[in-house]
């Protein structure tokens, strides 16, 4: 009980700062699913996908024909495979929470990477609270669920652990990024020319390079 005291008393801040956009967030996302406001693109592919895979059974999705039969002709994403055993315990939940969960990871992830840039806590929190107000997240959730949503918030760990050299994490939230969607191959590439020009007299400058002809 002391040490939970300590803990919660010396990070009140974040702690404070999660919990507000934690209630913002669920309150878009969970209750627009709730009142039957959420849609059949892309959430209800996603949820079909992941119901099909949660069967071992290769998807056949209704919403997209005849344009398309299986979800991958659409767009590559090897999400709803990777999430498709929790299909369940949340059922049509899944993919909401697993964004909902995915953007709260991102914003963690960026308190870790300002802390690391500034080793200053308040300038951490506050970096924290500015990104959990960007529209963009709020446009995200009320329209349901998108991958590529997902694959963002793996970039703060992505430039975290490239600062640090830790190579395999690194390349681990890499991985992560590109197997979201087709198009984040692109914006990965992006990303690695732009660590390589941050990184012009710096070591790793090669590094960077190599991850974005990759």
């Amino acid at each position: 009980m002391i040490f939970a005291n300590l803990f919660t008393k010396k990070n009140s801040g974040i702690i404070l700062v999660f919990s507000l956009f934690s209630i913002i967030f669920a309150s878009i996302t969970f209750v627009n699913h709730y009142n039957f406001r959420t849609y059949g693109w892309d959430l209800g592919i996603n949820h079909n996908t992941i119901y099909d895979y949660a069967h071992f059974r290769w998807n056949d999705c209704m919403v997209m024909q005849p344009s398309f039969t299986n979800v991958l002709s659409d767009h590559f994403s090897l999400y709803p495979l990777l999430v498709s055993p929790f299909y369940w315990i949340f059922g049509t939940w899944t993919m909401l929470l697993f964004q909902f969960l995915a953007i709260l990871f991102g914003g963690f992830g960026i308190y870790r990477y300002v802390q690391e840039l500034t080793k200053n806590n308040t300038i951490s929190i506050i970096a924290v609270a500015h990104f959990f107000s960007f529209y963009g997240i709020y446009s995200a959730l009320s329209f349901d669920y998108h991958d590529n949503v997902v694959a963002t918030m793996f970039v703060p760990w992505f430039l975290l652990y490239f600062g640090k050299k830790n190579w395999k994490k690194t390349i681990l939230f890499f991985v992560l990024i590109l197997i979201a969607k087709e198009n984040m191959a692109l914006w990965a590439l992006f990303l690695g020319f732009g660590l390589a020009f941050k990184s012009l007299v710096q070591k790793d400058r090669k590094t960077a390079l190599i991850g974005s002809c990759v």
